[in-house]
């Protein structure tokens, strides 16, 4: 099978904080009270569920240390630990962590990756192996010694496929969303949009628009959203918009040294079939997730992780990239049930 992959979406994050959030009056031009910008972590996703917050300097015994942002929510028995993607912050998993905290069944751990957020973005090619020695460090810290679930999508599956590579006796489980073993090329589709966006497109709001697109099947942008809570959204459209608009600023502006060193860790990201198999040796309880309508990351790669790692499937049929986004509440239900699973299973 030909598998082609892509560059994790979340990379449009970036390019929309470099072209949107420095224009306040086409912000508001386009509907949407923005928050002003800041270097205070005042910005970050206020909850009640929070019960603490602070930063962590990993990496002073190897090469580049850095400051790394983290959260808790929940404060349940079971431990989660939520990795994100390539140049987005902790607030793409906000729908996640309020729901999962309200459980009561739940820890939830959030942190901004090295080169975004309110994280320390050092100059350098960064490695996914790199970030998940970042990760291994902050929940020694944080005194995280077993029994965690952790979940990663796109680069952030990556880094989770490597730390389960490190740690897998601490790992309880391990769901892969939108994500590949393999360094991939862009897909001719996603390199066409973000050229278009680059040098082709001088207005901000059309900018979004093709981001939205490229993130988003277009039966879903243009229906009306299911869920009570965002009846105030006439299409999905306008609700992942300003969703959209509203994670990004909630964070600070990436530099671009973050972005370069991140970019740098996808491209360069390789877990090979010998290391998917010594994975899969040790027995961590492996849930594969994917949209069949990905312009980011080709969902064969999902199916190549589910046969070396025997894992899970679970397919959300006419789904793009953005699961925890576009379909927050089916995804949300999943994990915990996969949580539950595993868990009994383990009895």
């Amino acid at each position: 099978m030909n598998i082609q992959g892509g560059q994790n979406s979340t990379f449009c994050s970036q390019l929309f904080q470099c072209h949107i959030l420095k224009d306040r009056q086409v912000s508001q031009n386009m509907s949407f009270d923005l928050a002003k910008n800041s270097d205070s972590t005042s910005f970050t996703f206020a909850s009640i569920s929070m019960t603490q917050k602070g930063h962590f300097v990993v990496g002073t015994s190897r090469t580049a240390p850095a400051s790394i942002y983290y959260e808790i929510h929940g404060n349940g028995p079971e431990k989660v630990c939520l990795i994100m993607g390539l140049s987005t912050s902790i607030q793409g998993w906000s729908n996640q962590t309020e729901y999962l905290a309200s459980t009561g069944k739940y820890t939830v751990l959030v942190f901004d990756n090295r080169g975004v957020g309110f994280s320390d973005s050092p100059w350098g090619l960064y490695s996914t192996s790199q970030m998940a020695d970042d990760a291994i460090e902050l929940l020694d810290h944080l005194g995280w010694k077993e029994s965690i679930n952790v979940v990663g999508i796109s680069m952030g599956g990556m880094i989770s496929l490597e730390l389960t590579d490190r740690i897998p006796e601490r790992i309880a489980s391990l769901t892969l969303t939108s994500t590949t073993a393999r360094r991939n090329v862009p897909t001719w589709k996603l390199v066409n949009a973000l050229t278009r966006i680059a040098l082709f497109t001088p207005d901000p709001r059309d900018k979004v628009n093709i981001i939205i697109d490229l993130l988003y099947p277009p039966e879903w942008l243009a229906s009306s959203p299911t869920n009570p809570k965002l009846s105030k959204y006439k299409t999905n459209r306008e609700y992942a918009t300003h969703s959209f608009i509203k994670h990004a600023t909630k964070s600070r502006l990436q530099p671009l040294r973050g972005n370069i060193g991140q970019t740098a860790a996808c491209l360069r990201h390789s877990v090979s079939d010998r290391r998917l198999k010594s994975i899969k040796e040790r027995n961590v309880p492996t849930m594969v997730v994917t949209g069949t309508i990905d312009n980011f990351i080709n969902p064969a790669h999902s199916h190549h992780l589910q046969e070396m790692l025997d894992a899970r499937l679970e397919i959300f049929e006419g789904s793009g990239h953005a699961l925890p986004e576009e379909q927050s509440d089916r995804y949300n239900a999943l994990l915990e049930e996969f949580f539950d699973a595993t868990k009994k299973s383990k009895l």
